[in-house]
Formats: C-alpha cells, structure tokens, sequence
C-alpha cells in the first residue's frame, strides 16, 4: 500500500494528467483523459483498499454535465437567475447552486419530519444551507448503518477502508462478511468500481469538451444524456443508462446506490421530499410515530430479488418495522380491501402474503407484501390504522414489508423484473401526494 505522501503524490500528478489531456497508464488500467476539462480539473481522491494502484476517484466530488430538467430550471428561476443564465448552466451546476443556499420555512418542516429530533433545534436549523443538512443525513445514516468499532479496527487490518465497506455493503448484507471473503474477490470487485468511476470522469470530460464547442447553441443530445448515468460494475453494463447513484437516502441502510433516472432521487431537491415522505409513511405503516426509518430497498433502486434471480428496477419500498411493531397499518381514508393475494403464473405458486387495498379517496391501490395476513378478508373496509397483517418471511429470506403503489384500481402490480419504473410513487403524506 502506498505511503500518505506517494499516495498524495501521484493523485497531484494524475489530476494534472487529467487536465492537460495525458495518457496515464497504471500497471492494471489505462485511464484515458483526452479531453480538457474545466469543471473537473480539481475532482477529489479517496484512499484506496487493499493496496490497489488505480486512483479512487471521490464521484461527489465529479461535477455532472446532464441537462437540467424543467422542475431544477423553475428553481432556478425562483431564485433570480434568468433563463440566459440558466441555458448554459447543467446539473452540476445546479447542485452547487442548490447546497450554497439557506434552508427555506418550508425546508425546515420537511427535516422535521424526517428528523423528529430537529423539532426543538429550528434556530440552528435557520443557519443551515442545504449541504447541512446533507450532512446531517450522512452522519444520521453512519451512525446507523455504519460499521461499529470492533468491525472498523477489522477493516482496517484487511485493509479495506470504511467508504469502500460502504460501497460493498448491499452485496454482502453483513460487513463482518466482508470482513470474511476472500481478499482477491475484494481486490477485483472494488478495482472494478475503481475504473467506473474513473469512466464516469471521461464521459463528463467529453460531455464539457462538446458542449464547449457551440458555445451559442445548447449541443446537449436530450435522447442520449441519461446514457450518462454513473456507471458500476455490479450492473451490467447494458442496463446502467437506467440509473443514477445517490450516495445517501435518509433511513435507507446502503450507500452509493443506482436509483431509476425516472425517481429524480438523484435530484438533492426532490430527495428531501421523498425523504420526508417516505419517512412519514414508515410511521403510518407500523403505526409509531418516533419510529426511525428502516429502509432495505427505495422505489427504482437496482435490487438483486427479482423473481428470475437477476437485479431489476425495485418497485415500491422495502422496510423493516421496529420491534414491537411488526402488525402492519392502513395509510389511507376509508378503503376496501381487493384480495388477499396469491400469485399466479399458469400455475399458482407459493402464498406471497399480499393484500391489496384499493382507495377512492387516493384513486389508488396500495400493496402490502409478505405478511403473515390473519386480520383481514376480501371485501373489508378499512380505515386509518387499521391492522392488516403481521411482518414476516413469506415469500422472501428475509423478514421485512414490501409497500408498492399503483394508479387507479388495480388486481396486479409489478415486479422487479427489468428496467422500466412501472409502478407509482410511494412518496406521499395524507392530503398530499408526492408525485
């Protein structure tokens, strides 16, 4: 492993590389950096584990050339910038608007909900900006999900940083199962994540050198500019134009995830709101109001249990309720529920412990998946808090519900089969739906 100083060495003289268009050739992989770049000549570099020599490029530090959507572009307008301004700027710059800027009333309420414990702190939270409050969501997370001590000194003996654990976490589930495999398997699936990162660096490059060519023009390919979504190796590498990473959800126990482009979770705006919403959700559905959010799987994010066995868009929320509040609640105004469900394929297979609840009050139909359903029979009416069924393992290894949303009245909903965000979004309050 290398030495602090000719580790800070070499990434001084690989950004340089970088800039001035170099070919830098490492012993296990050749970066190209052709194209001269502005907004990325000053990237940032992580340590990197197990003695690995390609640069580990910091991806929140990579500035993102995509276009603007028009929800980043009415912001912008509703905070002063005119539309002259706004046709050359690009989602990168957007961000660094976005994190620069104090923290509205509004924005305030939204943090509450998803941090009751912010409740008697809205002074300081007056002074925040939004990178703040990133931050405060990245310490919230770590101080959950993060690796306890005894497993951060194990880290370090095997010589795997803590970020890079992170990263690796949502495969292997434990980081003491990280800590167990074999240190060759690690070596060649993080030295892949190296090089993906570095991918996503020239293509931002490219992007940059390209736009700059018609300085007059707006050259951004609007078919082709999602195909810049960061891509990773534990994706096949046809399927990542659908994704982009987020580095942290709040509640949601993994980090650097790919989210579905169509979410907008990537989005620091939008993220608040389906942070809170999400938030709020979980305590309606295990009926506790100080619950903290425990989420294994967002809504688009690239899940590895699709019924095939392959990864595929995950549709609906995955959670696990806290302890003494397994029995899962109604969310909704008075409703009816559709049917205890039981999958069918030519031939019917296992129970997968589904209820179907159809509300005329949100022209919905909500799906609670894998419980144990012994309160409830087709044609009942339920209302808020009422209980459905019990968490539990049916039809899946692990205990947790699956809550999914579909339009209108409904008898089937999706599965985590492809790459298509079909189903509706999850993120609403009561009155108020988050679309």
């Amino acid at each position: 492993m290398f030495s602090k100083e000719s580790e800070s060495g070499m990434k001084r003289v690989f950004a340089l590389m970088l800039c001035f268009g170099i070919m830098f050739t490492a012993t296990t992989y050749s970066i190209n950096a052709e194209y001269k770049t502005s907004k990325n000549s000053s990237v940032k570099y992580l340590e990197s584990s197990l003695g690995i020599e390609i640069p580990n490029i910091d991806t929140r530090s990579i500035h993102s050339m995509k276009e603007l959507n028009s929800d980043q572009e009415r912001y912008l307008v509703d905070i002063g910038y005119t539309q002259g301004k706004i046709i050359k700027m690009d989602f990168g710059d957007y961000v660094k608007i976005y994190e620069s800027k104090k923290v509205t009333d509004e924005d305030i309420e939204l943090y509450i909900i998803t941090f009751p414990e912010l409740a008697n702190k809205k002074d300081m939270l007056k002074n925040w900006t939004h990178s703040d409050y990133q931050k405060y969501v990245d310490k919230s997370n770590d101080k959950r999900f993060g690796p306890n001590e005894s497993e951060v000194i194990r880290l370090k003996e095997k010589g795997i940083t803590i970020l890079d654990a992170k990263t690796l976490l949502k495969e292997y589930k434990e980081y003491d199962k990280i800590i167990e495999a074999d240190s060759e398997v690690l070596k060649e699936k993080l030295e892949g994540k190296y090089k993906s990162k570095i991918k996503y660096l020239e293509k931002m490059n490219q992007m940059e050198e390209e736009k700059n060519k018609s300085p007059l023009t707006v050259i951004f390919d609007k078919i082709n500019l999602t195909s810049y979504a960061l891509d990773y190796d534990d994706i096949p590498s046809t399927r990542q134009i659908h994704y982009d990473k987020v580095y942290t959800f709040a509640g949601y126990r993994y980090y650097n995830d790919g989210f579905h482009v169509d979410t907008n979770t990537s989005d620091p705006l939008a993220r608040a709101y389906q942070e809170s919403n999400a938030a709020h959700l979980y305590r309606l559905l295990c009926d506790n109001s100080n619950a903290s959010p425990y989420f294994t799987n967002m809504w688009g994010t690239y899940s590895f249990s699709s019924d095939e066995g392959n990864g595929a868009c995950h549709e609906g929320i995955d959670m696990v309720l806290p302890s003494g509040s397994k029995v899962v609640k109604s969310v909704s105004p008075p409703q009816y529920v559709n049917y205890p469900y039981t999958k069918k394929d030519d031939v019917i297979r296992a129970e997968t412990g589904l209820i179907a609840v159809y509300s005329e009050y949100y022209s919905r139909t909500f799906y609670y998946l894998h419980g144990t359903i012994n309160q409830v029979s087709v044609g009942d009416e339920v209302k808020l808090s009422d209980s459905l069924f019990t968490e539990s393992n049916i039809n899946t290894k692990d205990a947790h519900l699956h809550f999914a949303v579909e339009l209108n009245y409904s008898m089937s909903t999706d599965t985590a089969n492809e790459d298509n965000l079909d189903s509706a979004s999850p993120y609403f309050r009561l009155d108020t739906l988050i679309y």
